[in-house]
């Protein structure tokens, strides 16, 4: 259950977490969703979790709703997968990688990614999908 769950004390991906006390529900497209943080920076852009235990990243700004995980536990270890694989894994890189060294260090990234959740690039609008996109571009 989500009252069990642990969440990040640091914002990773710019997300942080609300405390427990200050979840809410709004309704997004007929769908009702928990919300249990968000973009730091930009507060219409949120983390919300359907009845059915997904998880998705909601833009209430243009009603933009994308799916991330099958539930809040797998959302919160690809979190800090991502978070360990920038810290270590980005130092194996050289300071300015080339277009196939980003690919690659951004392909081994989507492969831990897949191990969790096999729809996380389901298709080109998932939450991992954009991530997996800066990455292989070296925003992130």
């Amino acid at each position: 259950m989500i009252e069990d769950i642990v969440f990040p004390e640091k914002e990773i991906l710019e997300i942080s977490f609300l405390n427990r006390d200050d979840f809410y529900s709004i309704i997004l497209k007929n769908t009702e969703y928990l919300i249990v943080g968000g973009d730091k920076d930009i507060k219409s852009n949120l983390i919300g979790i359907k009845s059915s235990k997904e998880v998705y990243y909601l833009s209430t700004d243009d009603n933009k709703i994308s799916y991330i995980s099958k539930n809040i536990d797998i959302f919160l270890s690809e979190l800090l997968l991502f978070d360990k694989y920038v810290t270590e894994k980005a130092l194996e890189l050289p300071e300015n990688p080339n277009d196939m060294q980003l690919f690659e260090f951004a392909y081994e990234f989507k492969k831990e990614i897949l191990k969790l959740d096999k729809n996380a690039f389901l298709d080109s609008n998932t939450y991992w999908s954009e991530i997996y996109e800066e990455m292989e571009y070296g925003i992130l």
